[in-house]
């Protein structure tokens, strides 16, 4: 009989920096440092996003990106699961808040390099 181990972590598990477990990696630390929660439209829900942003083109934006990261994570559920790695979509919401929330874009960079900075 074989026997396949799946990988689920909870948000807990990630966020606690004592959690032991048999793998470790360089980023174990920074991920644990992430805040639970990053209030970003994206992660409002659909009565906050509702109530505050009626009639502005920025629901119809967070509209499309939810609809972008369903179906991402749609795609990438069978290659998961081959892998034996399970990740729901709220954990990819909240990975993606994390990355936006902590990312420029790329314009903004060439402009601080332009400007003889070293970068953001």
């Amino acid at each position: 009989s074989t026997h396949t181990h799946t990988h689920t972590y909870t948000h807990a598990q990630i966020h606690n920096p004592t959690h032991t477990h048999t793998h470790t990696h360089e980023w174990t630390r920074y991920v644990a440092s992430l805040p639970e929660h990053v209030p970003i439209p994206s992660m409002w829900s659909h009565e906050l996003l509702s109530h505050e942003l009626a009639g502005t083109s920025l629901l119809t934006n967070v509209d499309n990106e939810r609809a972008e990261m369903l179906r991402q994570w749609e795609y990438v559920q069978p290659m998961l699961s081959a892998a034996h790695i399970v990740i729901t979509l709220p954990q990819l919401r909240w990975a993606y808040s994390v990355y936006r929330s902590r990312c420029f874009p790329l314009s903004l960079r060439e402009r601080s390099m332009n400007a003889g900075g070293q970068g953001v």
